[in-house]
């Protein structure tokens, strides 16, 4: 069984390392990758939150505030406030996550391994597509699991904990299968309550659980946009979180496999001897690092890994993932499942050789965000007035191009060209593809431009009445 200090030091390393990734990721604004471009122009417009959809209200409140705030009491301009959106959508997992180490008991450490995994396995499956709320919303309910599994005997815990339970009701209609096993650990607790007391507060618990769930499912049953879900699940189909125009989820599949290694080898340890669990677990280990070694290579020499859509395809992964893990956390504890069967050290060399992989492809994609970023200002730079999607995509060669249309996400385009023009005059916007339903606003029209604070539209729209535009 390993020692309490190596959980401590992995899931340190662990933190850090998607913290260093994150900041590097937030300097470089990756979060703005597809609608999160639109919520930022959204929020700088009407320096208010912006809440699309009810189901999520929590989730929004938690990564726009820091924005909202800022826009307010600064002056800051759009690109800087792209920062700090990016830093508060890529941060909160990881912040939320480790919330479940104070959490849990001295003797109960090692369970940190399960939200670990839920977030190298989970939410790096979607990290590039921050904006997706899956996983904020996840990695809020693990703290909160580990608090009604091990911290409810006293009754303040029990206050905290149904006051938590309020903002749950409005992170995710795809958290409802986490939720079940929220019930299912609440059933177990309550079959083996021993006093009337604890009984009243399970039952209390069940009713707010059974609330959320019913709750969840009506938005998936009528949600506020019908195609974007029948488009989403369309998306889970055809398999497109996992590859898109040959473009592979890595991180998606890494994950997968890192979860079967495990898996395996909790098995053979529940059902080998040890000397066959031992050689079990140490071959399926070692083609795992294998395999890692790759999956930690490939990102900087070839584009086949790069998935920016399947990532956002994805972008629920991490409740999906978390629900199975969590569902194995519940069984572990109500199956008294020894705690060595999963705290073993080849356990912590799997996450290690796990957490390398994955960092190490977040690296690679933020490195591609950057020249995207600088192709698209350089195109900006080169026109003025109105350019059409076709048109700014025809001034790059063959290389940058197939990064723009992996990247470009066509709607988002006009907001997205003023945040890259941020502190300086707006010269240029890059029009939506063709035949697009809907944009935020129409920048042909400009004597209707958002009226921005900081954002001054004079050489853009001086361009666009003496027709110099494309």
């Amino acid at each position: 069984m390993m020692h309490p200090s190596a959980v401590a030091g992995i899931t340190i390393a662990v933190f850090l390392g998607y913290c260093c990734a994150s900041i590097y990721a937030a300097l470089n604004c990756r979060g703005l990758y597809a609608d999160a471009s639109y919520y930022l122009f959204k929020i700088a417009w009407t320096e208010r939150f912006l809440f699309n959809d009810p189901a999520r209200g929590t989730v929004q409140v938690l990564r726009q505030a820091a924005v909202v705030i800022l826009r307010r009491l600064t002056n800051l301009g759009l690109f800087e406030l792209g920062q700090a959106f990016s830093l508060s959508m890529l941060l909160l997992p990881i912040v939320l996550c480790g919330l479940c180490w104070p959490i849990l008991p001295q003797n109960r450490k090692s369970w940190v391994i399960f939200p670990v995994l839920g977030l190298l396995a989970g939410v790096s499956a979607s990290n590039f597509a921050a904006i997706g709320e899956g996983a904020v919303a996840a990695s809020y309910l693990w703290p909160l699991l580990f608090l009604f599994l091990f911290r409810v005997e006293h009754l303040v815990f029990q206050i905290a904990f149904l006051l938590l339970c309020i903002p749950a009701l409005f992170l995710h209609e795809a958290a409802f299968p986490f939720m079940l096993v929220f019930l299912l650990a609440c059933a177990g607790k309550y079959l083996a309550a021993s006093t009337r007391a604890e009984g009243i507060f399970l039952g209390i618990c069940a009713t707010i659980f059974l609330c959320i769930i019913a709750y969840e499912i009506r938005w998936i049953i009528h949600p506020i946009n019908v195609v974007d879900r029948d488009g989403y699940i369309v998306g889970l189909r055809q398999l497109a979180f996992v590859v898109a125009g040959d473009r592979w989820n890595l991180p998606l599949l890494t994950g997968v496999i890192a979860l079967v290694v495990l898996a395996f080898s909790a098995v053979l340890r529940l059902e080998s001897t040890n000397r066959i669990a031992s050689a079990g677990t140490l071959v399926t280990t070692l083609v795992f690092i294998a395999w890692t070694l790759s999956a930690a290579i490939v990102p900087w020499v070839s584009d086949a890994t790069f998935s920016p859509f399947p990532q956002y395809v994805a972008r629920n992964q991490a409740l999906f993932v978390g629900s199975a893990l969590a569902a194995a956390a519940v069984i572990a504890l109500q199956q008294k499942i020894p705690q060595q069967i999963w705290s073993r050290p080849t356990t912590l060399v799997v996450i290690a050789a796990l957490a390398c992989a994955q960092l190490s492809w977040d690296l690679a994609a933020t490195d591609r965000w950057r020249a995207y970023m600088a192709d698209v200002r350089s195109r900006l730079a080169r026109s003025e007035g109105l350019i059409s999607w076709e048109q700014a995509l025809a001034l790059g060669n063959a290389d940058k191009n197939r990064l723009w249309q992996a990247m470009s996400f066509g709607w988002t385009m006009p907001s997205f060209s003023v945040i890259l023009q941020s502190g300086t005059p707006v010269r240029s916007l890059i029009a939506a593809p063709k035949g697009m339903p809907w944009q935020p606003f129409d920048p042909s029209n400009v004597d209707n431009l958002p009226r921005i604070r900081g954002v001054d539209y004079t050489p853009y729209v001086d361009a666009m009445k003496t027709g110099q535009s494309l």
